[in-house]
C-alpha cells in the first residue's frame, strides 16, 4: 500500500515536471512569436495614394482644374494636369473625370491599380458628349 501512494506521488510529480518543460519550451513563447511574425510580416495598408494625368484627348496637353473623384475622395488637377490622392481605399472604386467642356469619363479602379492616366474628349469634337440638359418651351 505504502508503495502504491509513493508510486503515485512520484508520477504526480513526474507529470507536473514534464508539465512545466512542455510549458516553458513552447507554451509561453506562443504569444511571443506571434507578435514578431506580426511585427516581421505587417498586414497590408487598407488605403492608398492614387495618383495620374488628365489631358485632352486631341492635343494630349494636360487639363488645369480637372476633377477627379475615386470612391468618396475627390482631386483637382494642377496646371499640368497631374493629381494625387491620398486615402483611398484598397477595394475597386468608382471613377469619373470631369472639366469644363469636355466630356465626362466615367470607369472602376482596381483594387490593385495606383496610376489613371485619361484624356477627356472636348465636348463637341465628334465624341461622346453628355446628354443634353432639359429642354423648356
Amino acid at each position: 500500500m505504502r508503495f502504491r501512494s509513493t508510486r503515485r506521488w512520484t508520477l504526480g510529480v513526474l507529470a507536473a515536471l514534464l508539465g512545466t518543460l512542455a510549458w516553458g519550451c513552447g507554451g509561453s513563447d506562443a504569444p511571443a512569436n506571434n507578435q514578431q511574425n506580426q511585427a516581421n510580416n505587417p498586414p497590408p495598408p487598407t488605403t492608398r495614394t492614387v495618383s495620374g494625368f488628365v489631358g485632352d484627348a486631341t492635343t494630349g496637353n494636360g487639363i488645369n482644374g480637372a476633377l477627379v473623384a475615386v470612391g468618396n475622395g475627390s482631386a483637382q488637377t494642377g496646371p499640368t494636369g497631374n493629381f494625387t490622392l491620398p486615402g483611398v481605399p484598397r477595394v475597386d472604386n468608382q471613377v469619373a473625370v470631369s472639366a469644363t467642356g469636355y466630356a465626362t469619363a466615367n470607369s472602376t479602379l482596381a483594387a490593385g491599380v495606383d496610376q489613371i492616366n485619361v484624356r477627356l474628349i472636348p465636348a463637341g469634337a465628334g465624341g461622346i458628349e453628355p446628354p443634353p440638359g432639359p429642354v423648356s418651351r
